[in-house]
């Protein structure tokens, strides 16, 4: 590709779980809504600890549906889909509420100086139109073709989304947690 960019940047295609590089040569980590995908977060911790210099630093970003968010007002019809959601995840060997073990797994890897953050984004600022389109009942189609979820509940969840979405005092707050570690200097 050339340019600047060819020569800062080298793309590498590979698992967490594996990366097939060199150990201790790199000094930053950012591992973004992948931790949630993972049957083994404490094997791809461990790993990227691996890759890490001492005084790396490694910043997850991911999600933990006990602290999804709110809705104003309520949608009750989305608690079905949200489940349903973190079912399929599961069976698929993820956890939607990975967020919560993100401090154990990174200090059980080795991580030292754990921090959680939580980090809120809400529709105040850029409107409500723009989140809906993340849970968009569309989107979960594959919950009711894997039996999952109900087309009736799907139905109610796309009439309740509806009903928020046109209320002009609607308002929604997500959050998403960030867990920033690092690895420990050499003694």
């Amino acid at each position: 590709a050339g340019g600047i960019l060819g020569r800062q940047v080298q793309l590498v295609e590979g698992s967490v779980m594996d990366m097939r590089l060199a150990s201790g040569q790199f000094d930053f980590a950012y591992a973004r809504l992948l931790f949630q995908h993972l049957p083994d977060p404490l094997g791809a911790a461990r790993e990227i600890w691996r890759v890490l210099k001492p005084g790396g630093k490694l910043v997850v970003f991911d999600v933990d549906d006990e602290l999804f968010g709110l809705f104003q007002p309520p949608i009750p019809e989305f608690t079905p889909v949200l489940t349903a959601f973190g079912q399929a995840q599961a069976a698929r060997g993820g956890n939607r509420n990975i967020g919560g073990g993100l401090w154990h797994i990174l200090r059980a890897a080795g991580f030292a100086n754990v921090e959680v953050e939580a980090i809120a984004s809400h529709s105040a600022e850029v409107g409500v139109e723009n989140f809906p389109q993340h849970i968009h009942p569309d989107r979960m189609r594959s919950l009711v073709e894997r039996g999952l979820l109900s087309e009736h509940d799907l139905e109610q969840f796309r009439a309740g989304l509806a009903r928020f979405s046109a209320l002009p005092e609607a308002y929604t707050l997500w959050l998403m947690l960030m867990v920033c570690a690092e690895k420990p200097q050499a003694s």
